[in-house]
């Protein structure tokens, strides 16, 4: 996958911040160093990828690191890739909020939440309300604070800055919930093989029932892995469809 397309959906199991341990810190942050001058020169695709094969950097450590410098504000998201931001860091929010499409996506809002912290702004309430007083209009809370916990299990210098606990610190079963409320997914049913090829039907009810009812270890995996997810715009029912082959197979939800 080329440097500077960041992916779009996340598959189960996906662990950003693994990457960034496959360099010792110091090395790491030398490598989004020279990314960052690169971007800014204007190196693209297959250029970033052959100065990331020059150096020898790990193709994962320097994806993460591209991701890291979108979610800082320092670089953004473009339909081929990355670019520098406006002034070097961040295109304003009154600027992008002209496209209401973007308002949506998460994005958006990580890169508030980048602005913010830069500014002094660093509890849960007073980020929100940066988001909202620089957009000038309503803000999706839920993805704010998805945008917020993304930034926390990034461990990078805006997500250690920030304080207060978001609405998806609560214990589980109610997150759960108000989640699901929220997104108001589809009922969903699948036909699962089993070891020995025999279809056992399952829907996303029973998986539903089955996280709520799971270790306390195995919520906090499945919490994590749909914040990440829910993160990407992904589809969080093709995750419960992964569960659902675990329960049919005996594997367990930390499958």
């Amino acid at each position: 996958m080329p440097l500077n397309n960041v992916p779009e959906e996340h598959e189960p199991g996906f662990d950003l911040s693994a990457f960034a341990q496959l360099l010792e810190p110091h090395e790491f942050e030398a490598m989004k160093d020279e990314i960052r001058q690169l971007v800014r020169e204007g190196a693209q695709g297959d250029e970033l990828d052959r100065y990331a094969d020059s150096k020898g950097w790990p193709q994962d450590a320097a994806r993460q690191a591209v991701m890291e410098l979108v979610l800082e504000g320092e670089l953004q998201g473009t339909p081929g890739g990355v670019e520098p931001t406006e002034d070097e860091m961040f295109v304003p929010l009154a600027k992008r909020a002209q496209d209401a499409p973007f308002t949506q996506s998460f994005e958006y809002y990580t890169m508030g939440v980048a602005e913010a912290v830069r500014g002094g702004k660093t509890s849960v309430e007073e980020i929100k309300q940066h988001i909202l007083d620089r957009s000038g209009m309503e803000i999706d809370e839920a993805k704010v604070d998805s945008a917020i916990e993304q930034h926390r299990a990034m461990g990078g210098e805006i997500g250690q800055q920030i304080t207060g606990a978001t609405k998806i610190a609560e214990d589980f079963v109610s997150w759960f919930e108000r989640f699901l409320g929220e997104k108001n997914l589809p009922f969903v049913s699948w036909d699962i093989p089993g070891e020995d090829g025999t279809p056992h039907m399952i829907d996303s009810d029973v998986v539903i029932e089955a996280i709520k009812g799971a270790s306390s270890n195995e919520q906090a995996q499945i919490k994590d892995m749909i914040v990440k997810l829910d993160f990407g715009n992904a589809d969080i029912n093709d995750y419960f469809k992964h569960l659902a082959k675990a329960l049919v197979l005996g594997y367990g939800l930390a499958f």
